[in-house]
């Protein structure tokens, strides 16, 4: 399987629940998603709120012939700062993800070993306001080999066997 036959792969399974757009992306990406989530909680009428919890995800796709430790940066940087400028924290914001999937034919060992190394997390108002995490994974189209930072580990289900 190529690297655009994992992507299109990819997306179809995220238009299900994001918002998915392969046009207006961000440059260095192919496409991105979004998701949204509001919960409520009322006592007897609306008008009578208990609570209010958002949550966000943004995805960035990428897809690379070779992938350098360089281009990994650059990457990750772009995501988590494009990610950051999406959404606004205020009262009853829960948590807002970042996520980077990169799609390559191949990988140096250097970034690979920086891809796990991957760790951005930033808190607001000491989490009253919620927080932000930032997931990596890497999917090696030519050994079909996934790789993750420690918050992109649940993605591997989402990849080719």
């Amino acid at each position: 399987m190529n690297c655009e036959e994992v992507l299109s792969r990819l997306l179809e399974s995220y238009k299900n629940y994001y918002d998915v757009s392969t046009s207006d992306c961000t440059p260095p990406f192919c496409a991105q998603a979004e998701f949204h989530s509001t919960n409520k909680q009322y006592i007897l009428v609306k008008a009578a709120k208990v609570s209010e919890s958002q949550s966000n995800e943004f995805v960035f796709f990428s897809i690379q012939k070779h992938l350098t430790k360089e281009t990994l940066c650059m990457l990750e940087e772009t995501a988590w700062n494009e990610g950051l400028k999406k959404f606004t924290v205020k009262a009853g914001h829960r948590n807002s993800d970042i996520t980077l999937i990169i799609i390559a034919e191949s990988a140096d060992k250097d970034a690979l070993a920086r891809l796990k190394k991957i760790h951005h997390y930033k808190s607001y108002w000491l989490t009253f306001r919620g927080w932000s995490t930032f997931s990596a994974a890497l999917f090696l189209t030519q050994t079909n080999t996934f790789y993750s930072n420690k918050f992109g580990k649940s993605l591997k289900k989402l990849f080719p066997k």
